[in-house]
């Protein structure tokens, strides 16, 4: 059985696409939409994280396991990927 690399998308800041992080976000049960949009300036917009919390009064805390919690999804989605190819 021959093994595929799995291309690792980007998850740093400013390294996501709109649509990449809307499909994300679609499959997932975050509704927050300040935590969306925090999340949103970090992986889409490039902002600092500190600013991109603050500015939409979320808890550094929270905003850090919903970060989490979709780069484990992105890492799900990919590793699940080469199943539907």
């Amino acid at each position: 059985m021959q093994t595929e690399d799995v291309k690792t998308s980007r998850f740093g800041r400013g390294e996501m696409s709109d649509s990449h992080f809307n499909d994300l976000v679609d499959a997932t049960k975050l509704k927050s939409m300040p935590v969306i949009s925090a999340l949103y300036e970090y992986l889409v917009n490039g902002h600092r994280k500190i600013d991109s919390y603050r500015k939409h009064k979320v808890d550094m805390s929270l905003f850090s396991r919903r970060l989490a919690s979709l780069k484990k999804m992105s890492e799900t989605a990919e590793t699940l990927a080469k199943y539907y190819r």
